[in-house]
């Protein structure tokens, strides 16, 4: 059985014409939003980071504690999708690099969901093989997802794979595009639209501190 904590965060809605794709950005400078969607595995803290952002003041911080598997902070939740549709995510990493353990990193992965419930999870949409932000140097990695028969909403997730003491990913400026015009895209850093809550589910406090 699959179990999660999912936040009071969040949504983006963004109209476009017909004939373009729609977009979303998040760059974790409005500390009073939600910093994530939700979380699965050990991810012990997360909010938002204001020593070393990519840009702005601050970014996204999660840290994994104890190491044991693959802990994944919910970024960002496109709903209202159907079979052949993409969706595009792109968004900066940095592990933490103390130069005697291997060196931490991320990457960008995705799961299934109802559209009406973050929740629900409806299986694993992949992602990508790239790892981003080893050594302790910002990196940008993006992936496209092609969504499969059957589904209507992709949860976009920023993995941390944490070793010995570089238990620390940091994340920033996430763009998310779909070629859904009629989709709804919602992420974490954001306030709330009204509406928003009922489709994220029970809410949790994904918000936490300001990390120095």
């Amino acid at each position: 059985m699959r179990t999660m904590l999912v936040s009071a965060a969040v949504a983006a809605t963004v109209a476009t014409s017909a004939t373009a794709d729609i977009s979303a950005s998040t760059g974790w400078e409005d500390t009073s939003a939600d910093a994530l969607l939700g979380f699965y595995g050990n991810l012990y803290d997360w909010g938002y980071d204001t020593s070393d952002p990519y840009s702005g003041n601050s970014s996204l911080f999660m840290v994994e504690d104890p190491v044991s598997g693959t802990p994944q902070g919910y970024v960002g939740w496109v709903t209202g999708l159907t079979e052949g549709d993409t969706v595009t995510a792109t968004m900066w990493m940095r592990g933490a690099s103390n130069g005697v353990d291997n060196d931490g990193k991320g990457r960008l992965w995705g799961h299934y969901t109802a559209s009406d419930d973050i929740t629900a999870y409806d299986g694993s949409a992949s992602g990508s093989n790239t790892y981003a932000g080893a050594g302790g140097i910002w990196e940008e990695t993006t992936w496209t997802w092609t969504i499969a028969a059957g589904k209507t909403a992709l949860v976009i997730e920023a993995r941390i794979y944490a070793y010995g003491e570089n238990t620390l990913l940091l994340g920033d400026d996430l763009t998310v595009s779909t070629s859904n015009d009629g989709a709804n895209i919602t992420l974490g850093g954001v306030i709330p639209a009204p509406g928003a809550l009922a489709l994220l589910g029970l809410a949790g406090l994904a918000g936490r501190r300001r990390r120095a």
